[in-house]
């Protein structure tokens, strides 16, 4: 099968799909006329479990361990359960909290933050879990790419920068119009490469772990 009828058949997109092959959760084999990805009724059926432990919420690397039979399914489900029993706790002290703003008519200019913090602070220390900022709001990730397409894209305007700055003090010595347009049409493309290549790459990060199982 190609990979759209596996698309169709279980349900989640190619980028979900993969996403699973490149992290090893799924090996598809190759057609040998074409070398394309083969999918089999068993990649078919692994694919299907892979989306029922997503939707489980079940982490990649948990459901790895079961693939390579590092952990039994049963050991898995049940330490699974513990966690979402866990998440069960720190979501009904979350919602306890914003119903005790609600009920006390809490207005933002007004908001005393620190003493709800300091009593979320003290839940955390007994192991309850509340939303990781530092995770959310805090985009680390994404600076590399960026600074380092900036870099490039500063070098290629400082090339056409200087062409344009020779040609215009030579112009009696400037190359044919061919030649001369080249010369700005080949930084510039590296510049529209390096942008494109960087709004992957941001796609990339933001479809990752994290969002994979609201694919489907």
């Amino acid at each position: 099968m190609k990979i759209h009828q596996v698309e169709q058949l279980v349900g989640i997109t190619r980028r979900n799909i993969r996403f699973y092959e490149a992290e090893g959760l799924l090996s598809p084999g190759r057609d040998s006329q074409n070398g394309y990805r083969d999918y089999s009724e068993s990649d078919v059926a692994e694919l299907q479990k892979i989306k029922l432990l997503r939707k489980l919420d079940m982490p990649l690397e948990r459901i790895r361990a079961i693939q390579e039979n590092r952990v039994p399914l049963a050991d898995a489900l049940r330490a699974h359960v513990a966690e979402l029993e866990h998440t069960r706790e720190s979501l009904q002290n979350m919602q306890s909290i914003c119903t005790l703003l609600s009920g006390r008519g809490e207005g933002y200019p007004t908001l005393d933050a620190a003493q709800y913090l300091a009593h979320i602070d003290g839940l955390e220390r007994e192991g309850s879990r509340f939303v990781n900022i530092k995770k959310n709001d805090i985009r680390r990730k994404f600076i590399g790419p960026a600074v380092v397409a900036a870099v490039l894209i500063a070098l290629m305007l400082y090339v056409i920068g200087l062409v344009a700055w020779a040609l215009a003090a030579d112009a009696e010595n400037a190359p044919p119009f061919m030649l001369a347009a080249l010369l700005f049409i080949l930084p510039a493309a590296v510049i529209v490469g390096v942008i494109l290549a960087l709004i992957r790459r941001i796609r990339e990060l933001k479809g990752g772990e994290e969002d994979a199982a609201s694919q489907y």
